[in-house]
């Protein structure tokens, strides 16, 4: 089944469509702003790790190809990640990851790759919003559903999503990403703006923010597979007690006792011992 969404951001639409290509993904939405065009997909292993952190992984890739170029060069092939497709994984994630259970321990990707480029709208929020969507789609269990603009201010007037050439004479340019109830990531600049100014472009664009929260939770109620019920790990509340009992002190001690790295490390290392033997005992 195919489903596209629209939702009008200021003065453009962003397109959300899902069920047209990588169909096998958990999710996948094909997200457009202008002629800006990123495919994200989110797949979760069912099998779970024994990690003590949340296994989530963030690529977001913008082939040549995007932009009608094939590479040349002394290089023939794709490099390494540039620069500003390493800030949009890192955005993606600062978004993602406060979202998720603290117990999910069963890896997890987001994948975005640049089918098309505008040079009049940038990909980072269109990779965004694609990527938020498809984790909302997916059966990756997560808090909030989550959804992200960019602000500028022209002439005392606040701009959504503003084209390249806007910016050029924009006073500041802010990518805002949050969920219905709060902003979760801030991540732009601003020239000598007041206070009050940075405040209200963060209040207005939690206002387009919500739109797009509302259309993907549309797509999710619509499209949506059910969640993975994960069991929650949290540690047994009287070992807990115990080793805080044990080693609170002697832990602080460690740790901020020696002006050397590698003697807080064996401090450290030689407590952790201590408890486990304690316990096995």
């Amino acid at each position: 089944m195919t489903l596209r969404k629209e939702i009008a951001i200021g003065r453009n639409t962003l397109v959300l469509e899902t069920g047209r290509v990588a169909r096998q993904a958990d999710g996948a939405v094909l997200a457009s702003l202008g002629d800006s065009v990123v495919l994200a997909t989110a797949c979760i292993d069912p099998n779970p790790r024994e990690v003590d952190f949340i296994p989530l992984t963030v690529d977001y890739r913008e082939r040549k190809s995007a932009g009608g170029k094939i590479p040349g060069g002394f290089f023939k092939r794709e490099g390494r990640p540039s620069t500003s497709e390493i800030i949009i994984c890192r955005m993606i994630d600062r978004s993602v990851r406060p979202m998720l259970p603290k117990c999910l321990n069963r890896e997890t990707q987001i994948v975005g790759t640049a089918f098309s480029a505008d040079p009049e709208q940038a990909p980072d929020v269109v990779a965004m919003n694609g990527a938020f969507a498809a984790l909302a789609l997916s059966s990756v269990p997560h808090e909030h559903v989550l959804g992200a603009v960019r602000v500028g201010r022209i002439e005392g007037e606040l701009v959504f999503n503003p084209s390249a050439g806007e910016l050029e004479k924009s006073q500041m340019d802010i990518v805002v990403s949050g969920s219905s109830a709060a902003l979760v990531m801030v991540e732009g600049e601003a020239g000598q703006v007041p206070e009050e100014v940075v405040a209200e472009a963060l209040e207005a664009a939690h206002g387009e923010i919500k739109k797009i929260i509302a259309v993907i939770r549309e797509m999710a109620a619509e499209a949506g597979k059910p969640k993975l019920s994960l069991e929650d790990a949290a540690p047994d509340p009287e070992i807990d007690r115990l080793v805080r009992e044990m080693v609170g002190e002697k832990l602080f001690r460690g740790m901020t006792g020696a002006a050397e790295k590698l003697a807080r490390r064996t401090a450290v290392k030689e407590i952790k011992n201590e408890v486990l033997e304690t316990l096995q005992e």
